[in-house]
């Protein structure tokens, strides 16, 4: 399987930034959970996601560098694997100017079926969705 790969850049804001000056790390996992939703609405149907959400069981994240007010960022995430009811979703920020990498990170999601909010193993259909393919 080659995964599907999901880009987004943001602008680091007044609100990213913490009393040092650079970007908080919280911010960074709420940049990081933005990406994944957004490749989620990207990549499933009304109709999936009426019947299944997602929901985080581990993030891990490794701060490489800090960045700074108006830097431009890019995240880069993929889903590399699904097994039972979880995936692991892996992540990548860089600075825009340099390339320099900020963030590595990935997240263990659980799949729950919205009917009686139950985990659920993911469906082979499912699963499929995050195989690289054309998504417009």
């Amino acid at each position: 399987m080659t995964p599907h790969l999901y880009t987004a850049s943001f602008t680091v804001d007044n609100d990213d930034l913490d009393e040092t000056g650079h970007m908080n790390n919280v911010r960074y996992l709420y940049r990081l959970q933005e990406a994944a939703i957004a490749h989620w609405k990207l990549l499933s149907d009304a109709t999936v996601r009426e019947n299944y959400l997602w929901v985080a069981r581990r993030h891990e994240l490794d701060y490489l560098a800090s960045a700074f007010l108006g830097e431009s960022l890019t995240i880069r995430t993929f889903v590399g694997e699904c097994r039972g009811a979880l995936s692991t979703r892996h992540y990548e920020i860089t600075r825009d100017n340099d390339g320099q990498r900020i963030v590595q990170a990935q997240t263990r999601w659980c799949l729950l079926q919205r009917d009686g909010m139950k985990v659920v193993r993911i469906p082979a259909a499912i699963a499929a969705l995050f195989e690289s393919q054309e998504h417009e």
